[in-house]
């Protein structure tokens, strides 16, 4: 997991990135919390303003969009996936068709990834070897009970 926070003066927000629990964003803005949650495993995402749900869809794009109005202000949030190998998101908060502010992350955590994004593997395979290793003996055992099916 990751978390990474800014010191903007118009939106504070942080960003939590977990395999499993998804992704997790929030903007404050303009007197109001910008709550965004997508989840890799599903495609589900949600959208919600102090807490009221105001978007949710299932998509397996790279990148979805989703636009709403509150107050005097347009607003649109994009869901982007930069890289399925490492995990790399980026949520970006439009308002009025402005950029005004955007959380990054990735699963591999910041100290995993240089400046450029790519994976440190010197750092990385003692959290990579783990699924790797389960993956293959998981997919060991499948193969064998289904061979052991076809011979019977």
């Amino acid at each position: 997991m990751t978390t990474q926070q800014s010191n903007s003066d118009d939106a504070r927000h942080s960003v939590q990135i977990h395999w499993k629990k998804g992704i997790r964003s929030w903007f404050d803005i303009d007197g109001i919390t910008i709550e965004v949650w997508g989840s890799a495993w599903t495609g589900r995402e949600e959208i919600r303003v102090d807490d009221t749900l105001i978007s949710s869809v299932r998509s397996l794009r790279r990148t979805t969009r989703h636009e709403f109005r509150h107050g005097d202000h347009d607003y649109a949030v994009e869901f982007s996936c930069l890289s399925f190998g490492t995990g790399t998101f980026r949520i970006t908060l439009y308002r009025d068709g402005v950029e005004v502010d955007s959380d990054s992350g990735s699963v591999m955590g910041p100290d995993l990834l240089d400046d450029n994004g790519k994976v440190i593997w010197r750092r990385a395979w003692k959290k990579v070897l783990p699924v790797f290793l389960i993956s293959g003996l998981a997919g060991m055992v499948f193969g064998f009970t289904v061979a052991r099916l076809l011979t019977s």
